[in-house]
């Protein structure tokens, strides 16, 4: 066998081409997170032990999840964040830990976890709303509840710029505003 220096010798990284966002980039993202999500829900739900293995069987989830989330964007902003200076984070509202406890007890299907909602708040509020529910949110249903108990002041709107009332806007909401959104 070739020493570690013989292997490395010559080796020249090659470099990936940025890709640039598009109906086909997202549509390839959601496939290839649902499959993984998928599998590591499966492998999942065949542990005998809830050991190391557990763990970073849900870690993958979490990943899958956020390299999704992330990806597509948020589906929410706090109102003129983008003119509010300081750090602005990336939220989910209804918490991944949540997600994937729902996908694991097939509760939720992978397009919907996939699909759930994210916001694009303020840091020093999300700092807030993870102080009071961290992994948890009061109500699945009525998802801003989360902010409306921590941070009951801020206003939210779609990408399109329309304020949503977090007083009635639920998941139904949600749901029937990002189909239309990614049709």
């Amino acid at each position: 066998m070739k020493t570690l220096a013989e292997r490395y010798a010559g080796f020249a990284q090659v470099r990936q081409s940025p890709v640039q966002k598009s109906g086909l980039t997202r549509v390839q993202t959601y496939e290839y997170c649902s499959e993984m999500i998928s599998n590591s829900i499966q492998r999942y739900r065949k542990l005998g032990e809830m050991g190391q293995t557990a763990l970073l069987t849900r870690q993958d989830i979490a990943h899958w999840l956020r390299i999704y989330h992330e990806t597509m964007g948020a589906c929410y902003r706090e109102v003129g964040i983008n003119f509010i200076k300081g750090k602005k984070d990336f939220e989910h509202v209804i918490p991944v830990a949540q997600l994937i406890g729902l996908l694991i007890a097939d509760r939720m299907s992978i397009d919907e976890a996939l699909r759930a909602p994210t916001c694009l708040l303020r840091a020093r509020y999300h700092k807030q709303v993870d102080k009071r529910f961290q992994d948890t949110t009061p109500d699945l249903i009525n998802f801003w509840q989360r902010y409306l108990l921590t941070i009951g002041n801020v206003k939210i709107e779609t990408n399109e710029g329309d304020i949503i009332d977090m007083n009635s806007w639920d998941l139904n909401n949600h749901y029937e505003y990002i189909t239309y959104i990614y049709s």
